[in-house]
């Protein structure tokens, strides 16, 4: 599993096996001074301590035998997505491979879009005067420039939406199970806090197995894996002198630039970008909408499962999403 905390299996094993002991005790003890009604608590109890004890040891061979799992997933599902082996050592982490790859690409799209836009950019700010008339503007150029003034804001957007994404995720993942499982068990031993504890269990147990697999059955079933598109057409970057800005030669340099490029943009701005877009807005926006939402459903109804009477939490998590 992960590396963070190793010992969160000997944890949990060790906390539900002290609540055992502790209820068994309590049951002794209340035989001993005859208390009836705090015996048939204390065994009612038992029965909620063992459970624990079952649920530990059913999700401890349950996380390694899905990380080896996800192991053999990725080594093979690498070959047909990335074209060469990789490793992962869970589903999450192969989901974020999945990912990176498009991240990726459209760090790639991102070069070339300003590469584009730097020297039209330069131009479209420009005025020239012609024939002592007023100054005349490249209209043309100052349009395209806020096309890809657009078309960047955009996939900023996604960019950021993407980091924050991956960021939070892999702060509940990593800390799932070593950290808040652990605390979910503990909480689950005690009456009052049992509620608490299981909606824990619950949440560790879908952010861990829920999202990442969710994530990957959206992507094979609504669409086939994403390939990064291959320019076949040549592309050769403008770099202006900033010193030559107020030169007038600088906008025949510029028009026999996108007259040199022009089959490449018009493939680029027609065929890429709108693939791009979509691509990006499907894989890194709505497919892990689509796992969260899976994923919150299951917390609600697995915190039940593991104990949990608390419906008025899970109500208010269906309307928040």
């Amino acid at each position: 599993m992960m590396e963070f905390w190793e010992g969160w299996e000997a944890v949990c094993l060790l906390i539900s096996v002290i609540s055992v002991i502790g209820t068994a005790i309590l049951i002794m003890a209340a035989k001993l001074f005859s208390l009836k009604e705090l015996e048939q608590g204390a065994k009612a109890e038992l029965t909620f301590a063992i459970s624990t004890v079952f649920i530990v040891l059913f999700l401890v061979l349950a996380v390694n035998f899905a990380d080896s799992l996800a192991t053999e997933f990725a080594k093979e599902s690498s070959k047909i997505i990335f074209g060469r082996e990789m490793h992962a050592n869970n589903f999450w982490e192969v989901s974020k491979l999945y990912m990176n790859n498009i991240y990726e690409c459209y760090l790639f799209f991102e070069k070339i879009l300003v590469a584009i836009d730097a020297p039209v950019s330069t131009i479209a700010r420009l005025n020239f005067s012609a024939l002592m008339f007023d100054p005349v503007g490249a209209y043309t150029f100052g349009m395209m420039h806020e096309f890809i003034t657009n078309i960047l804001g955009l996939l900023y957007y996604f960019k950021w939406g993407y980091k924050l994404m991956i960021k939070t995720v892999d702060f509940f993942f990593y800390i799932g199970f070593p950290i808040l499982f652990p605390t979910g068990v503990a909480l689950r031993a005690f009456p009052p806090t049992r509620g608490t504890g299981a909606y824990i269990m619950a949440f560790s147990i879908g952010i861990y197995f829920i999202f990442p697999i969710a994530y990957l059955l959206a992507i094979g079933v609504m669409q086939s894996p994403f390939f990064c598109p291959t320019f076949f057409l040549k592309f050769v970057p403008l770099l202006l002198d900033p010193c030559e800005t107020e030169d007038i030669n600088i906008f025949g340099l510029v028009f026999s630039w996108v007259m040199g490029n022009l089959e490449f943009i018009n493939v680029f701005f027609k065929e890429f970008i709108p693939g791009l877009l979509r691509e990006v807005c499907l894989n890194l926006c709505i497919f892990p909408f689509v796992a969260l939402m899976i994923t919150f459903s299951f917390v609600n109804s697995g915190s039940s499962l593991f104990g949990a009477n608390i419906p008025e939490v899970g109500r208010g998590l269906v309307k928040l999403i």
